[in-house]
């Protein structure tokens, strides 16, 4: 059994059926055929499935049924923009989306337990007077975070910037800003004997800029900073902050904080700051970036990707209650004078006005490729830490090797560094010049893509660099371009297919029959002094890749073949034979 067929009538009150699945018992056999069904059944419409429902669009013999459902999903998932100049979300939110009862009383409960906990914080807790105060509101909820010592220290503001909730601002700072008030008489007391130029030589300055706050139209005209703020990586390999200024234009209204200031003074500067980089947070980098945007890519995949479609299949877990949550979150925290207009500086005005102002400058080759969005900002050694976590995770170098196309060498190098020195920072001047530019080495992949049988020296005559072949190896190497055999393929047509697929299909419950039959398999080996085969270059997942394939060689090159015939009852049999 490999199809399973299925409709129903109208008939009664309450008729629409959501079929989970078909589970077909096969009692001769002693096993189970699925059909993952996941649709609301439609009346008077007959549904045709194959086992476990997956399956290309080229490859369905059911192409009406699938147009049908894409059109009726198009119609179910349209698309509306809440937010102006802001990603897109669902117009309404379609049946199959929406919270299951369970789902729905686990809210419910959740709601009157925190409820509860808040009411009795109110009986048990005076007005506050002192941020010590604080500590009772944590008591009845969600129990005292273990920073409540140590918050309003310097190292725990740095750790903040690349371990909290948002280390998406902070970039490698390779000058000062000209509207960045800092001089290097006020920051040489906290660079360790260094100079400023010899701090930011040596990468140790860091950066982050709020610029985008700047101009953001507050609720109640309430006071939102633009900070920008000054950090230094100690000898301790601690990010320390040594200067903050809180608006973008510097003047004498418009101070630089800095850690010799009174302690309250430096304090509530990180205060303001911080609340800068929370409503950065919640409207950015939570809201528009994570919940909006893939709101979209949710509604797309719906729209164009059958749920029979492999990827469908994958994705379709990651997508569960996402449109529902983000509806809610309009409808009950970001509505007017809801939750966000009452608690955050911004309000919600203010949060949609900062989602299309980050969304103009978000790309999806920088900012949707975490790599390359870490290499925009200067922090080029997160590739060597992402080496040292891999090998702390227990993974050997040549796996690590192969999943970030680099040399066993390379990755030994960086692990024994980090072993012996405690960091894997590339030290200044380790490191030979580069014999390409990045855009020689575009050039290089991008001809390796494009001519996939060209050699090493072709693709070096074809770009006009001056490095060796060895060089243009190394640079496909680094892309994961790597010469392999192609594989060997008979072109088939759509009946061969059939065919195949029907005679695999009446022999999927063999059992005692693989006794008489007789396995083969051959090996040609050349009399010549080359084959003629030809190399094909090509990513780690595209083996079977249609540009990746060569049909099964037929040259006249002299040579014996040797086939070899195993059966599972008798010993194997080979013998050899010249080909025509």
């Amino acid at each position: 059994m490999f199809q399973a067929e299925f409709w129903r009538d109208s008939f009664g009150l309450g008729h629409n059926w959501f079929l989970e699945r078909i589970v077909v018992e096969d009692k001769t056999h002693g096993s189970e055929h699925i059909f993952p069904v996941h649709r609301w059944v439609r009346p008077e419409r007959h549904y045709i499935i194959y086992e476990y429902d997956c399956c290309l669009p080229q490859e369905d013999e059911f192409q009406e049924q699938r147009r049908t459902e894409l059109k009726e999903y198009r119609r179910l998932y349209q698309y509306e923009q809440h937010v102006e100049n802001g990603p897109v979300q669902i117009k309404q939110l379609p049946e199959d989306e929406q919270f299951t009862e369970d789902y729905k009383w686990d809210i419910v409960k959740c709601k009157g337990r925190f409820l509860l906990d808040t009411k009795l914080i109110r009986w048990t807790t005076d007005k506050w007077e002192s941020i010590c105060d604080l500590k009772k509101c944590y008591k009845y909820s969600l129990g005292e975070p273990a920073c409540l010592e140590y918050w309003n220290e310097d190292r725990w503001f740095g750790l903040q910037r690349v371990q909290g909730v948002n280390p998406v601002l902070i970039r490698l700072c390779t000058e000062i800003p000209e509207n960045f008030g800092v001089t290097e008489e006020m920051v040489e007391p906290f660079l360790e004997g260094l100079t400023l130029d010899e701090a930011i030589q040596n990468k140790k300055i860091f950066l982050i800029d709020l610029e985008i706050l700047q101009g953001i139209n507050c609720k109640d005209d309430r006071l939102l900073c633009a900070p920008l703020a000054l950090f230094f990586l100690n000898k301790h390999k601690e990010l320390m902050p040594i200067a903050i200024q809180l608006f973008q234009e510097k003047g004498p209204y418009n101070p630089v904080f800095l850690p010799s200031d009174p302690p309250t003074t430096w304090l509530t500067a990180k205060m303001y700051y911080s609340n800068a980089d929370a409503m950065f947070h919640q409207s950015c980098t939570h809201l528009g970036f994570t919940h909006l945007l893939m709101e979209g890519v949710v509604i797309c995949t719906h729209r164009n990707l059958s749920n029979s479609h492999p990827l469908f299949k994958l994705l379709a877990p990651h997508f569960l209650f996402l449109l529902a949550i983000n509806t809610r979150g309009l409808e009950k925290l970001i509505s007017p004078g809801g939750w966000v207009d009452k608690t955050m500086t911004i309000g919600r005005k203010g949060m949609f006005e900062l989602i299309a102002k980050g969304m103009s400058r978000w790309h999806m080759n920088v900012q949707g490729i975490v790599p390359n969005e870490i290499k925009s900002r200067g922090l080029t050694e997160f590739e060597r830490g992402l080496v040292v976590g891999l090998r702390e995770g227990e993974f050997f170098s040549r796996d690590i090797a192969e999943r970030r196309g680099r040399n066993v060498s390379t990755v030994n190098h960086c692990w024994q560094q980090w072993s012996r020195e405690g960091t894997a920072t590339r030290r200044p001047g380790s490191e030979r010049p580069r014999g390409t530019t990045e855009r020689e080495d575009r050039r290089v992949w991008l001809m390796a893509v494009v001519h996939r049988t060209a050699s090493a020296a072709e693709i070096r005559a074809a770009v006009g660099t001056t490095v060796t072949q060895r060089t243009v190896t190394n640079r496909l190497l680094q892309g994961q371009l790597r010469a392999r055999r192609p594989v060997a393929c008979i072109p088939l047509t759509p009946n061969h297919c059939r065919l195949r697929r029907e005679w695999c299909q009446t022999r999927a419950h063999w059992r005692t029959e693989w006794r008489y039959v007789v396995f083969s398999d051959g090996s040609r080996f050349y009399l010549g002094a080359s084959d003629g085969r030809v190399l094909v270059r090509r990513r780690p997942g595209e083996r079977l890749q249609p540009i990746c394939l060569r049909p099964r060689h037929t040259g006249s090159t002299p040579g014996v073949m040797v086939w070899e015939q195993i059966p599972m009852t008798a010993g194997a049999l080979s013998w050899l034979s010249h080909p025509p």
